[in-house]
């Protein structure tokens, strides 16, 4: 028994060597092929594919050792770190918080980089990515209408604050429910580039296109730029006041497909 459990150790060892040595050969052009083989990447927004993903490209280099799990704890704590400094609700403190947001955004990218090039993509990764858009950016927009509440005692922005997070983050089981739909189905989710421009809805298009402002990295950039700019309460009240109207729409839009979907499958039968 401990003669077997030895050379099962040694083989771990042996093992555990050569993946170290894999990793070390790896290079940036490597990740970046990688990278292009997958078409998920290719519906992520004009900010991360050319600003963000390529610095996270030396930094997948540097982290490459790190089980990508490890990597996405680690960016969720950094997003978790930059509220107290939004709570603070001062004009320093609301730009460091919005520049460890930038900070957070490009680790998302090196724990993708990392589970790709040393395939390691699991599901577990995938919550803990699912973990991240429900607890750091409602928190965020939370944590800005804290700050600003006590920088100016005006209870408006407190409010504005939780109705800017709590739409932001209801709007993800509504996300869920359709994915969770398409796989029972056995529906293709489509993606934008793989219809032709002009078979594209004008719907579908602002979405798309709506999105840059309406969901993060494109907030985290606003909340930065107002932020320097001296007028986050601005920001915060469109957020506080848009995020519902939102919500209501695309909660409106759901069951309206929903039923046409219904129809068809109805007819199918």
């Amino acid at each position: 028994m401990k003669e077997k459990r030895k050379k099962k150790i040694k083989k771990e060892m042996e093992e555990k060597t050569k993946e170290k040595q894999v990793q070390k050969e790896i290079k940036i052009e490597d990740i970046k092929k990688r990278n292009k083989q997958d078409k998920n990447i290719q519906q992520n927004g004009w900010y991360v594919r050319y600003v963000t993903r390529p610095i996270s490209l030396p930094l997948t280099k540097l982290f490459i050792s790190f089980h990508p799990n490890t990597i996405t704890i680690f960016m969720i704590l950094i997003g978790l770190f930059s509220i107290p400094f939004f709570l603070n609700g001062g004009y320093l403190s609301i730009i460091i918080g919005a520049i460890i947001l930038q900070i957070h955004l490009v680790f998302d990218s090196v724990d993708g980089n990392v589970a790709r090039i040393t395939n390691k993509r699991t599901w577990a990764g995938k919550y803990l990515d699912f973990l991240s858009n429900i607890t750091v950016y409602p928190l965020v927009l939370i944590a800005l209408g804290g700050g600003i509440f006590r920088v100016t005692g005006n209870l408006d922005y407190l409010l504005l604050g939780f109705s800017a997070g709590f739409f932001h983050l209801a709007k993800e089981p509504l996300r869920l429910f359709k994915y969770l739909m398409f796989d029972k189905l056995k529906i293709k989710k489509k993606f934008y580039s793989s219809k032709p421009a002009e078979q594209i809805s004008l719907l579908t298009r602002l979405n798309k296109h709506s999105a840059q402002i309406l969901e993060f990295p494109g907030i985290m950039n606003l909340i930065l730029i107002f932020g320097i700019l001296g007028i986050p309460h601005v920001l915060l009240i469109v957020y506080g006041i848009l995020f519902p109207i939102r919500f209501v729409l695309r909660a409106s839009y759901e069951v309206y497909t929903l039923k046409k979907r219904e129809e068809k499958w109805n007819k199918k039968d």
